[in-house]
């Protein structure tokens, strides 16, 4: 049974086109205000202009820092989603060799109770192995 933290994996996995929407609205918004920012810098006290300045600077740095922290998500996404791949490739492979061993163990001879029993049932296995 997957947990929520997998289910959550996979939703935001595969919504790539969500963010690369999203990732290119911000982008606009972000180019915008830089717009308009740089058509007001001239009619600005240079007081302003600083807190102007300062400020697009740290929206900029904000979102490059955004880019690269989505970037790093999605590739540590996709090392989840192959590691749990690899895991449940491993279960199947444990579950089919358990399986496998049940039916060894069912299909195995009764043991014996006596000694001559014994002994005839390990000649049998000698005989059969060889």
């Amino acid at each position: 049974m997957m947990n929520v933290d997998v289910l959550l994996l996979f939703c935001f996995f595969f919504h790539p086109k969500e963010l690369m929407s999203t990732r290119h609205k911000g982008q606009s918004l972000l180019n915008a205000v830089l717009s308009k920012a740089g058509k007001v810098l001239p009619n600005t006290s240079p007081a302003g202009s600083e807190a102007i300045q300062s400020e697009t600077e740290e929206k900029k740095a904000n979102y490059a820092q955004l880019l690269q922290d989505m970037s790093s998500g999605k590739h540590n996404l996709e090392s989840c989603l192959q590691d749990w791949c690899n895991y449940e490739a491993s279960v199947d492979k444990f579950e089919r060799w358990m399986k496998e061993g049940e039916k060894m163990v069912d299909g195995a001879v009764d043991p014996k109770a006596t000694l001559p029993e014994k002994k005839m049932q390990l000649e049998r296995c000698k005989v059969t192995s060889v």
